[in-house]
């Protein structure tokens, strides 16, 4: 059985899940896009750098891992973090962001 093949029979693994970076408060936060088996509710947890690396309203498309901890919401970890990139489905939109991208 394949590595991919062994990862989508899993429960809390979710594969090719569309996240957009958010400005909440201060912060640069990632949120699932709605529509899809991840709710959009949970927040998606990356590095720090890669949020501030690219404008917000970035959407990204990669694999996650829900994790439940006992003390707090759940929520999504990426996997594969070092290597998010941009989701090419959303081409158009992520280029208009870089393009009118303002230093913050």
């Amino acid at each position: 059985m394949g590595l991919f093949q062994s990862l989508s029979t899993r429960p809390d693994i979710f594969l090719d899940v569309y996240i957009q970076s958010l400005k909440i408060g201060s912060k640069i936060r990632l949120k699932p896009i709605e529509g899809q088996r991840v709710t959009n509710t949970c927040f998606v947890e990356c590095s720090r750098t890669l949020r501030a690396k690219y404008p917000v309203g970035t959407i990204f498309k990669v694999d996650c891992r829900l994790v439940h901890p006992s003390n707090r919401k759940p929520y999504l970890m990426v996997l594969h973090r070092n290597d998010m990139k941009q989701a090419l489905e959303f081409f158009d939109h992520n280029r208009t962001l870089t393009n009118n991208q303002v230093s913050i």
